[in-house]
């Protein structure tokens, strides 16, 4: 029996190895997308509005003077007793200090504060509805270590700006709606992958229903985190990204990409009986899309879900994802690199999957993506990855 797969990036919480097979376990996106017919259908967001007024702070009311005492004398002059001056029950509490912003070049107080912030994608062209992968890396450039403690989905917001026009949020960390916490410290010099997230539906104020993914329009979009910690608020670096027309056949392709039930496979931590046959469908019908490759990749996270594997067999699931993950194309190297390392992972954890593997050509592929790795801050997982792959296959050689 082989467990539910472990995710191989670095800030990435496990889905496969709790996820359900019904989408409305732990839903992509708040309230569901679109329709199961044609292209793109309003997604229903809905936010929790908190006040931002002070809370009042309660001030017991003053005692009154207890009565003046008889003088000892009868000469003495009385007693004059003075009211007590009336105090209000409620005063408002001070406003909090801003937050100061942190932009690159400007340092905040405080113990974090040489902390800086990057932004690494997987790719900067893609063609509209695609998805992104990327890398939130954070770095001591400190000589001493430090400390940082954030919650991502209160703290990490994804800002872009199409075509020119100012910064708008469009997603928050955490983009499948469970929260990723960091309580770590970092030595001098270090650097460390935060997060990985997937940038796929957006979150932007005001945006069209009819188009809610982040990548919804050919051109020029220009892409950057802020993480709100307590030095202040970081901004990262500005990745521009160029978003392509659709070819023909993509083009209907992304009638099936962006149905309803396919979205929340796509984006992580999500799956069930009906996307996984529109992303069947998809791969039938327009195996040369622009498409395929994220189609295939979810396929792969999906079979190895605890509650797929529990209807057909950890055997069989595993069997199912490692040749799902094999057939992400290099169209985008980072991408078939992140295949790459589940299908590692898929080997090291079932003595099936590494009966049909070819180990000796798995391990020279993760060499020859080494800047790949380094280029998306997954250097260190990936070659531990092959390093066990090597032990695997010298073991397999004894015997």
């Amino acid at each position: 029996m082989v467990s539910g797969e472990q995710n191989e990036e670095p800030g990435e919480e496990s889905s496969e190895a709790t996820g359900s097979k019904n989408m409305s376990t732990r839903p992509c996106c708040p309230g569901g997308v679109g329709s199961s017919g044609s292209s793109l259908a309003p997604v229903i967001a809905t936010a929790i509005a908190m006040s931002d007024k002070p809370m009042a702070t309660a001030i017991p009311p003053a005692p009154v003077d207890a009565p003046a005492r008889k003088a000892e004398s009868t000469s003495a002059a009385p007693t004059v007793v003075t009211p007590t001056p009336v105090i209000p029950r409620y005063v408002a509490a001070a406003s909090p200090a801003r937050t100061p912003v942190r932009t690159p070049g400007a340092i905040p107080s405080g113990s974090e504060s040489q902390i800086g912030l990057s932004l690494r994608l997987d790719t900067t062209e893609i063609v509209a509805y695609e998805p992104i992968h990327a890398a939130v890396i954070l770095r001591n450039s400190s000589d001493k270590p430090v400390t940082v403690r954030v919650i991502f989905s209160i703290g990490l917001k994804f800002e872009k700006a199409y075509q020119g026009k100012p910064f708008v949020k469009c997603a928050e960390g955490s983009m499948s709606n469970w929260s990723l916490h960091m309580d770590e410290q970092l030595p001098p010099g270090a650097t460390k992958v935060a997060s990985n997230e997937l940038l796929f539906f957006s979150r932007e104020k005001g945006r069209d229903p009819e188009k809610p993914l982040i990548f919804n329009e050919p051109g020029e979009y220009k892409i950057r985190v802020r993480l709100n910690i307590r030095a202040g608020n970081l901004v990262s670096n500005i990745v521009k990204v160029t978003v392509k027309k659709l070819a023909p056949e993509d083009a209907l392709a992304a009638e099936l990409f962006t149905n309803r039930r396919a979205m929340p496979m796509i984006s992580r931590g999500a799956g069930s009986d009906e996307g996984e046959a529109i992303l069947r469908q998809l791969l039938t019908e327009y195996p040369q899309s622009s498409y395929a490759d994220h189609a295939h990749f979810a396929l792969g996270r999906y079979y190895n879900l605890q509650a797929y594997r529990k209807v057909v067999g950890a055997v069989a699931a595993s069997l199912e994802s490692f040749q799902s993950y094999s057939k992400v194309s290099d169209r985008i190297p980072a991408l078939r690199l992140r295949a790459l390392m589940r299908q590692a992972k898929l080997i090291c954890d079932s003595a099936e999957v590494r009966e049909i593997a070819d180990i000796p050509k798995l391990v020279k592929e993760l060499k020859d993506r080494a800047d790949t790795a380094k280029a998306i801050g997954l250097q260190a997982r990936a070659t531990e990855l092959r390093e066990k792959l090597e032990a695997l296959s010298e073991s397999e050689l004894k015997k």
